[in-house]
């Protein structure tokens, strides 16, 4: 697996770089962030690591950028700056992952396995969680075969969580995934929602949990 870490600072590189090519990831290292494009768009990377902080421009225009080129690479973003604002803007231009440094380097490899594990389970069209199934092409979810009856917006609350089941998603993330930046209702909104979907869930699955809160950060869709 070929990894594309774009950082800074040569003490984290050195320390990074060693702790993933000793899980057998092979590590193409740069710190400056228009050289990385270059390299995201001419190479076949699988992961990419980005520090927020990058020479030329932030971590955030390197995002944007890379996904305007169309690279569907997932991405990790690693900052200092862990608030919830800072996570809502990386997750809306498109970050897989969010994680505060300092951090632990196992944390970082079960990060890494956990978005290849997901991407690879994207690639169908049914996501299974526990009994429940959500099929992205028919826009429906089913649980032991039977609908359930969602709404249009809980459909689409779920999806969000099913397409990064096991993270834990910020209010403010759901509502822009949701409604859009700008014109979306109260958070409020979002809490009446994942009501009405714990309900359904549990209502169709005989009394099994399926979308758990993280109290202070936000919902995390995980199997019962």
């Amino acid at each position: 697996m070929r990894i594309l870490l774009v950082e800074n600072d040569l003490t984290a590189i050195s320390n990074i770089e060693c702790i993933l090519s000793r899980a057998n990831f092979e590590v193409c290292t740069t710190k400056c962030g228009s050289a990385a494009l270059e390299l995201a768009a001419r190479e076949d990377f699988e992961m990419t690591i980005l520090e927020l902080s990058l020479h030329g421009f932030s971590g955030y225009d390197f995002l944007y950028r890379l996904r305007l080129a169309g690279v569907n690479t997932p991405v990790i973003m690693l900052s200092y700056n862990d608030t919830t604002e800072a996570k809502v803007k990386a997750f809306g231009l498109g970050a897989d992952d969010f994680l505060k440094i300092p951090f632990h380097y196992p944390e970082l490899i079960a990060r890494i396995k956990a978005i290849v594990h997901r991407c690879k389970r994207q690639f169908r069209s049914i996501i299974r969680t526990g009994k429940v199934a959500l099929n992205l092409d028919a826009r429906t979810v089913d649980a032991q075969g039977y609908l359930v009856p969602l709404s249009a917006k809980e459909y689409q609350v779920f999806e969000v969580l099913s397409l990064r089941k096991g993270s834990t998603l910020p209010k403010r993330l759901i509502r822009s995934e949701v409604y859009g930046e700008t014109d979306g209702p109260g958070l409020r909104t979002i809490d009446v929602i994942i009501c009405n979907l714990r309900r359904k869930l549990s209502h169709a699955t005989g009394g099994h949990s399926y979308i758990f809160t993280d109290w202070g950060h936000g919902y995390v869709l995980r199997n019962p």
